[in-house]
């Protein structure tokens, strides 16, 4: 009970004492009500009995004469002073019956009031406890909103989020009987209602239409609204979102103690909100550890099986060498020693893949920018494979200049990898083709072969460390993963782009683009 009705209680107490009420140190109202009629009825009685005798004593030869040595007048002036001492009396018996009434009346109505608000504060709690206990996001703002409109019998509301890049609050939940409100609509910070309790991050209390001085570019509604409350959700000194709520059709007028309900009841929202996004974070991190333990399971296989090819290779060769050096020929020599080098070769390529996927994690990667013709380098990489192996042939089309502002070896190592990649998925014999063009302020590069195709499941993945098209150990194209991956990275390192099209059983073009600008 507060002190105001302790007081009035108390006060209740002393004037039911007075008025006669001794039996009640916490006076009913019926009791007052009942004791009020006694003092109404023994009023009544006195006035007829005394209007009975005034009315006797009129008269000359009153019977009441003959009983009294006292003149008439006497007693005529007697019964008058009774009848005022009475009067007297009953009225202040009545003012204090009616200051008790007022105040039981009183004590009722803040009781009853105090009751609701309690009950009000224990749902709110409930509530607020049942939502950190949901750890979905979407579930806990769907939780927030309905309960907040519910608890305070609102007819609309919204949980809007904070974007932090764009510094807006996105609608991410609403309820309306009306249309205003639309999930995915969007205020800038300080702009409005919301964005205002957002940048000032203080609750707000609005009744009738919202003065339009005191905001910033005010969102047009399709109808007026009531009564509206708006609160922050912070936690931990970090702001989530805004919290509304809002009555449009005059049934609900909210008070500051709704204000001070719906901010207790905030608290516990914001709280959830963080609960629920760092559960989010957590599993978002557990399922990419579990990625990176499932990559890495699959890379230590991958190059597992990888490096035992070519070391096989190497091992047998050098060992029939070695062995039967003295009755081989001259040529069967040179093709073990061949066999060894590009063995040796391919070894080494895994590896330097496997150092540049390293450095580039690391960040340590550093991209040397100058003036190249990108014609002529492609040309000298066409050459490269053409030479090494004359069963392959690269086509290149375009100008014959063609100058950009970039790090040679590392846009060797682009097209290189590109090129490898497409003879890896080719058939034998089946040529390669490079188409170059200028296009405004862009070197566009295109590698296009004629092999099996990527699956439109596998295109959005190729790019990513150690993914092949083809998983299977009986693969037919080697490496480990991780040469489209260092594409990729070498081309964003360059402000470029790269793109990939494929039709399983037509071939795939990887496209290729880098800005030609200057070398500031």
């Amino acid at each position: 009970m507060s002190p105001s009705t302790q007081k009035k209680s108390w006060s209740a107490s002393k004037e039911a004492r007075v008025a006669g009420l001794r039996n009640f140190q916490a006076p009913t109202l019926e009791a007052v009500e009942r004791r009020r009629w006694q003092l109404w009825a023994i009023a009544a009685f006195s006035i007829f009995a005394m209007s009975g005798a005034g009315v006797l004593l009129s008269y000359d030869n009153s019977p009441l004469t003959s009983f009294t040595f006292l003149p008439a007048y006497v007693i005529r002036i007697l019964i008058l002073g009774f009848a005022a001492l009475l009067g007297i009396y009953l009225f202040e018996k009545e003012s204090r019956l009616r200051n008790i009434t007022r105040a039981l009346v009183d004590e009722r109505v803040l009781s009853a009031a105090l009751s609701n608000r309690l009950k009000e504060l224990s749902i709110l709690s409930e509530v607020g406890k049942a939502i950190n206990q949901v750890l979905d996001l979407e579930d806990v703002l769907r939780m927030i909103l309905g309960a907040a409109v519910d608890l305070l019998a609102a007819e609309e509301g919204s949980v809007m989020l904070v974007d932090e890049e764009r510094q807006v609050l996105v609608v991410s939940h609403a309820y309306t009987t009306r249309g205003n409100v639309v999930e995915g609509a969007e205020v800038k910070i300080g702009e409005g209602v919301s964005g205002w309790v957002a940048e000032k991050r203080e609750p707000l209390l609005i009744t009738g239409k919202a003065p339009e001085g005191r905001f910033k570019k005010l969102n047009p509604r399709e109808g007026p609204i009531s009564s509206a409350l708006s609160v922050p959700l912070i936690g931990q000194d970090e702001l989530y979102g805004v919290l509304n709520v809002g009555d449009v059709s005059g049934e609900r007028e909210f008070s500051e103690y709704d204000l001070r309900a719906l901010g207790l009841f905030a608290e516990h929202a914001a709280i959830a909100i963080r609960n629920a996004r760092t559960f989010e974070h957590e599993r978002q991190a557990v399922v990419r550890l579990e990625e990176v333990d499932r990559m890495k399971t699959e890379f230590i296989a991958t190059v597992s099986h990888e490096l035992r090819t070519p070391l096989t290779s190497i091992i047998g060769c050098a060992k029939t060498v070695r062995r039967r050096s003295d009755a081989m020929s001259e040529i069967q020599r040179e093709e073990f020693l061949l066999m060894i080098e590009r063995q040796g070769e391919r070894l080494l390529k895994m590896v330097e893949e496997i150092l540049s996927a390293s450095r580039i994690e690391s960040g340590e990667t550093i991209v040397h920018r100058e003036e190249l013709d990108l014609s002529s380098l492609i040309h000298t990489v066409a050459k490269g494979f053409e030479a090494t192996d004359h069963s392959r042939v690269v086509r290149v089309e375009g100008p014959d200049s063609l100058v950009i502002f970039g790090d040679p070896m590392s846009v060797e190592q682009i097209f290189s990898n590109l090129v490898d990649n497409a003879f890896k998925y080719s058939e034998p014999g089946t040529a390669v083709t490079i188409e170059m063009q200028d296009v405004d302020s862009e070197a566009v590069v295109r590698v296009i072969d004629r092999g099996a195709g990527i699956p439109d499941g596998e295109i959005g993945g190729i790019f990513d460390r150690f993914r092949q098209v083809d998983q299977s150990s009986t693969r037919r194209a080697g490496g480990v993963g991780l040469g489209l991956y260092i594409v990729r990275k070498l081309v964003e390192d360059h402000g470029g782009s790269i793109s990939v099209e494929s039709r399983p059983g037509e071939g795939s073009t990887f496209l290729v683009s880098f800005p030609k600008r200057k070398g500031e």
